[in-house]
Order: C-alpha cells, then structure tokens, then sequence
C-alpha cells in the first residue's frame, strides 16, 4: 500500500513540474526563475525523502539484498578501574632459623613441633658440665681471694703492711670476678632461647648431636606481621604510589582480601627490569603461609563516569589513529557504518576506556566491524541471531 502511493506521489510531482514548466516559460523574469528554481528544489528534497524510505522499505522486504550483518553495542558511562596484575611472595618479619651462639653437644630438647613459645624461653639445652666445673672452681677461688682482699685491706688501712700486698690481694679478686662473669655469659649461651613469641615450626638436630655456630636448630614462626612481596614492571614505576590498595587471591579458593602498598624499591632490577613492591595485609586475621605464590592486583587507577568499549572494536588506520565505527540507523533493521576517530586510555581485561570521540548512549558495530568500511550500509542482528 505504502509503495503503491509513493508511485501516485512520483507521478504526480512529475505531472507538476511539467505543468509549472510550462507556465513560467512565458514569463522570462528573474523573479520568476527564482521562484521556479525555490519550487523544483522544494519537489526534489520531497522526492528524496520518499525515495529514501521506499528504498529502506525495500531493503527490509527484499530478503535476497545482501548486507553485512552487524551487531551492536551502546556506550554507557560505567566504573572503569585498571589494576597491575602480578604475583607476589609471602614472607614474615618474624621467620627465623635458630643458630646456636656456642658449639657442644645436645642434652636435651624442651620444645617439641608445633609448640607455642615466648620470649626468652628455654628451647635446646647443650652440654655445659665442663662450664659448671669451671665455675664451680672459680667461686671457690673468689671466695679466697676476696677474704685475703678484705684483710689486707683492713691492714692496710691500719697502715701495717705494704701497699703491693694489697694491690696483689685486689687485682687476683677483680680478676677472678671478671672470670666468673665470663663463664656465666658462656654457660647461658649453652641455653638456646627463642628470641621472639611465636610457634616451634620445626626442629632439626636430635639429641646428642654435636652442634656448632653453623648448626641450624630450629625454625621460629610468628605469623602475626605477614607481608606480601612483588616484582612489578618498570612501565609502572612512576604511576605506582604507597597506599594503593590491592586485592590478594587467597590460594585454593575463589575468596580475596585487601593489602596496602607499603613500600616501593628505588633499585630496578636490570636483568628483568622490575622494581620490588611490599604489601601488607589490611586484615591481620587472615593466616598466609610465608613461601606462598599468590596473585596480586594492584589498583592504580578509576574512573567512576567513564566511557568503555570492548577492545576488540577499537581499529588503527593506516597513520596510527585509532578510531571506531558507530552506527547511524536508517530504518528498523538497517544503518550505516560511521568512522570515528577516539583517543584511547588505559586498558584492562579486554576493556578500553575512550577519552575522546564519543558521546554517552552511542551505538557502536559490535560483531561484524572489522568486515564493514566507513559510509557501508548493514542490516542489523541481535547475538543470537548473528550465532544462529
């Protein structure tokens, strides 16, 4: 029906040209010509626009019209963030393997694996008999001394003896003091104590084993200060920021939790070229064993309104600009594919934030892009159709 009366419209125009022609042959005035071209071009742009909407009405009837089909995407402000993605290591300040101070042979072990201990506890014993003798000796000679010091002096306060008598009788009792201090400090040392509260991870020597400075004993753990460290790309050496925060994939399981840059190395490391970051965790709670590979996303950027498109629809030109085709419908089910050149920003997951080009609620040609060219008429699909 719609056909049938753009026809009777086309004839009819076609009738009033050729009737106003006519009329104003005879009248040879230039206002007259103005007038009759104001009329043509008046008849033409109808013409067109009927023209226009047959042809569109065609080519949704003619099912053997060949067009690339096309699906499309609108473009909506959204939260864009684009986060560093690395894997860290766990480490604890307070993991420490147990060196003795002294060499001897092992008497006994106090602690057993898994053991809880505090500061200061006693943790290996070693042999420290020929130390107790020695000791032992040196009181029973302090004690000598210091009552031949306490007589001679007494003398010669009297002024009866002589002083090189009681210099002699000071300097043997000072020095087998300071002997004793000296075994006592060799004795403690016999006693390996943990040197911070934490849990008896494992023990290495058994009991009788002669042991020396070299030895390892055991290994401390306290897992209450974690932190997590990575080696990060030098590309983000100066956007990267303490105080950033990242988010940790706990191993085994689909859960995350949050950690705060701490610090950043100054020192790129140039046989990968990385620079150190250390992370710690914002919740203490949470128990990573030190060793740990874990992923870590840091985020070093948002944009709570930003414009984002898949990247795949993002095109170069041959000069390297790149650019989008959006789409500019003609009819229900057809449109034509428009060029736009867009200045790009970061991109993340497959995702690309557009600083320059577009307009929110723009429609861009999603599947079918990299088959269309600028000013191309489509036909427009939804995905499941385009996949049917």
């Amino acid at each position: 029906m719609k056909t049938s009366t753009a026809v009777l419209f086309i004839t009819l125009v076609v009738s009033a040209c050729g009737s106003k022609n006519r009329e104003n042959t005879a009248d040879p005035t230039l206002a007259a010509l103005y007038q009759q071209r104001d009329s043509l071009y008046k008849i033409i742009e109808k013409s067109n626009l009927l023209l226009s909407e047959v042809n569109e009405r065609i080519a949704d009837l003619d099912t053997t019209a060949r067009f690339y089909t096309v699906t499309t995407y609108e473009v909506k402000p959204m939260v864009f963030e684009h986060f560093i993605e690395v894997y860290g290591t766990v480490g604890a300040d307070k993991n420490t393997l147990i060196f003795p101070e002294t060499g001897g042979v092992i008497t006994s072990v106090l602690v057993k694996t898994g053991q809880k201990v505090v500061r200061g506890q006693p943790l290996i014993q070693l042999d420290a008999s020929l130390l107790l003798s020695n000791i032992n000796e040196v009181k029973t000679q302090l004690e000598l001394a210091s009552s031949v010091y306490e007589k001679q002096k007494r003398l010669w306060e009297q002024k009866v003896g002589s002083e090189l008598q009681y210099l002699q009788a000071k300097n043997n009792k000072e020095a087998l003091e300071s002997r004793l201090k000296t075994l006592q400090v060799q004795y403690n040392q016999t006693v390996v104590r943990a040197p911070f509260d934490g849990v008896v991870d494992e023990i290495f020597p058994k009991v009788g084993q002669l042991v020396g400075p070299q030895s390892q004993l055991l290994r401390l753990i306290n897992l209450d200060q974690i932190y997590i460290e990575g080696e990060v790309s030098e590309n983000y050496s100066a956007t990267l920021r303490p105080g950033y925060v990242a988010k940790v994939t706990v191993p085994n399981s689909d859960s995350t939790i949050e950690a705060q840059v701490t610090s950043i190395s100054k020192f790129i490391n140039p046989t990968n070229r990385t620079f150190k970051v250390r992370l710690e965790l914002l919740d203490n709670s949470v128990r990573l064993l030190p060793n740990t590979l874990v992923p870590i996303m840091i985020k070093d950027y948002e944009n709570t309104n930003a414009l984002v498109v898949p990247t795949r629809l993002i095109q170069q030109d041959p000069f390297g600009n790149d650019y989008v085709l959006t789409l500019q419908k003609t009819g229900n089910s057809l449109g034509v594919a428009r060029k736009v050149n867009v200045r790009s920003g970061k991109s993340y997951r497959n995702f690309t934030e557009i600083l320059e080009g577009l307009e929110p609620n723009s429609i861009l040609i999603d599947k079918g892009s990299r088959n269309v060219k600028d000013d191309q008429r489509v036909r427009i699909v939804d995905n499941t159709e385009l996949n049917a």
